[in-house]
């Protein structure tokens, strides 16, 4: 027999529970207001654990980024970016992330709040990160993030100079990640163009790209598909290996 105080008692419990969470919440917001940031984000995310709200998601990523916790903010303000009506919010949220990663030095933390971006706001924002994205990339870029923002951040760019340098390391990425039948039509279209000083580089990775498409079709016995890769490896006038051997 169920006793007739339960449905009270479910009730504190409940009341409880709220006020706890009002509690952490305004335990937060004082030790915001006395600038101990990471404090109040500790108690800003206990009240989210007991009842996430949009408004605690954005105290808490604010108190993040005035924390120096740029991951945990990028991560607040997309769980913000859940309400539709908070979307303006969030990317405000998002963008001021990028700034103090860019300000920082915390590539790590930048490429998140991009990709945070372009999951919500489509190319806000990116194209004034655009040169800072290209130089946190480095040489040698692996990143399948970064494949998915370059283009977006090229096009967003705020110069013909700059986009055709984004589209350079996104070239770089591409062939990087064994995906040299789209990196080649990437550096023709950057010859062509003739605007980036190293014209030789281009040639040299848009050939190399084309000899490997041509060579890997042969593998398979399809010549007639090499044929024209080969001729591309040709034209692009890339080191005389690799012509000899096309």
């Amino acid at each position: 027999m169920i006793p007739r105080s339960a449905p009270a008692g479910l009730l504190l419990l409940g009341l409880l529970i709220s006020c706890g969470g009002r509690d952490h919440e305004s335990r937060g917001d004082h030790a915001y207001a006395e600038s101990q940031f990471d404090a109040a984000l500790a108690e800003y995310r206990l009240a989210i654990g007991e009842n996430p709200t949009s408004q605690l998601h954005a105290k808490a990523g604010q108190a993040a980024l005035r924390a120096g916790q740029l991951l945990i903010a990028v991560d607040e303000y997309l769980m913000l970016a859940g309400d539709e009506d908070k979307t303006t919010q969030a990317a405000n949220g998002l963008e001021r992330v990028a700034a103090q990663s860019v300000t920082s030095g915390n590539h790590t933390a930048l490429q998140a709040a991009l990709v945070g971006l372009r999951s919500i706001a489509e190319v806000r924002a990116i194209g004034s990160f655009a040169r800072e994205l290209a130089e946190n990339l480095g040489e040698n870029p692996r990143s399948q993030e970064a494949l998915d923002i370059l283009p977006t951040a090229a096009v967003a760019s705020s110069g013909v100079e700059q986009m055709d340098s984004l589209m350079h390391v996104y070239g770089m990425v591409l062939r990087k990640l064994g995906r040299c039948e789209a990196a080649v039509p990437v550096f023709e279209s950057l010859v062509r163009r003739g605007r980036l000083p190293d014209e030789r580089a281009l040639r040299q990775d848009g050939a190399y790209c084309a000899l490997r498409v041509a060579q890997t079709n042969l593998q398979r016995r399809l010549p007639e598909e090499s044929r024209p890769w080969f001729q591309r490896a040709i034209d692009l006038n890339g080191p005389e290996s690799n012509r000899r051997a096309a």
